[in-house]
């Protein structure tokens, strides 16, 4: 929508992925497998790795005709880790991270552009998986979770040049 000099949406995703069959699935590195190193999938599990919620909020001003400046508010929520089928480990945890962005024209055909990403510098997890952390860490190390971090605060300055037609 917009409103005079702003403009904003809303998306919102409800991912609703569960396996629709049981099935005995390998997974060696999980601490609740059997002695064949399988866990065994219900019907109704979620499938690893996808968050079944998604929000995105996008705002934007138009301080004056050269001077854009706007933002956005991503939430997303926890997923099972892949290798943890059967939903028996705690999920990621929710996140929600925040950026801004301007964007400032010099003219028709030059533009001062930047952003900054993860305006709070929030520490968080995109994803995790289960593996053998004793062969990639050493035998000091035991936990069979790896997770994925988001990216650190961010700051972007660039130029965008638009040759015309």
């Amino acid at each position: 929508g917009d409103y005079g000099r702003a403009d904003w949406s809303i998306n919102y995703s409800f991912v609703d992925a569960e396996f629709d069959d049981p099935f005995t699935a390998t997974s060696p590195n999980h601490p609740f497998a059997d002695d064949d190193g399988e866990i065994e999938v219900e019907k109704g599990d979620r499938i690893p790795g996808v968050p079944q919620n998604l929000l995105k909020l996008v705002a934007g001003f138009t301080v004056t005709p050269q001077l854009v400046l706007g933002g956005e508010i991503v939430h997303i929520s926890g997923q099972h880790l892949r290798g943890d089928e059967a939903n028996l480990l705690a999920e990621t945890s929710d996140y929600t991270v925040a950026s801004l962005r301007g964007e400032y024209k010099v003219n028709e055909f030059l533009s001062v552009i930047a952003k900054v990403q993860n305006l709070f510098d929030t520490e968080y997890e995109t994803f995790g998986l289960l593996g053998e952390p004793d062969e990639i860490l050493g035998p000091a190390f035991d936990d069979p979770r790896f997770f994925g971090p988001g990216p650190e605060r961010g700051v972007w300055v660039g130029v965008r040049v638009n040759p015309g037609n």
